[in-house]
């Protein structure tokens, strides 16, 4: 990849991160994020978290929280950072996913779309991010298995994406 194809995914990530940056310790009363965080800090303390035909979070994320919150006690500002980084990496894959089909520019303006526009949901439900950034990036992934050497990796990290 050119360093300067590269360049062009510097503005979704910078402008997904400032958007995303002012919305991490936002408390609203519409804030609806505590049900993944709440199985996530029961998860860490060794109980069994509650899991119904509500609850879509992935487990593999709750589990992503609860490793989180077992690391650095449970709060908010580190659970949101998480579900930050995947806004940003769902991104990332979605600009180079798009600069196979567009030039890097239009693929950059496409990512960065995508990812202003879903930093303004960072204080709903984790599952409304994670539950497109694992299919995003499995599918990514396996685009990637396709045309590399090391197919075998992609389809690993493709399945794990898949599996979490």
């Amino acid at each position: 990849m050119a360093a300067r194809s590269l360049g062009w995914l510097l503005l979704p990530l910078t402008a997904t991160g400032v958007a995303l940056w002012q919305r991490l310790l936002w408390v609203s009363a519409i804030s609806d994020d505590g049900l993944t965080f709440a199985n996530a800090s029961a998860w860490a303390a060794g109980r069994t978290p509650y899991r119904d035909f509500l609850l879509a979070t992935p487990p593999g994320a709750v589990g992503l929280y609860a490793a989180l919150f077992k690391a650095t006690g449970v709060a908010y500002p580190p659970a949101r950072l998480l579900t930050a980084m995947s806004v940003l990496l769902t991104v990332a894959a979605l600009w180079d996913t798009a600069r196979r089909c567009v030039p890097s520019a239009a693929a950059a303006v496409a990512a960065t779309l995508y990812g202003t526009w879903t930093a303004t949901f960072l204080f709903y439900e984790p599952h409304h991010f994670w539950s497109v950034t694992l299919p995003v990036v499995m599918a990514w992934a396996l685009m990637r298995a396709r045309e590399s050497r090391r197919r075998v990796t992609w389809a690993a990290g493709a399945g794990l994406a898949a599996g979490l």
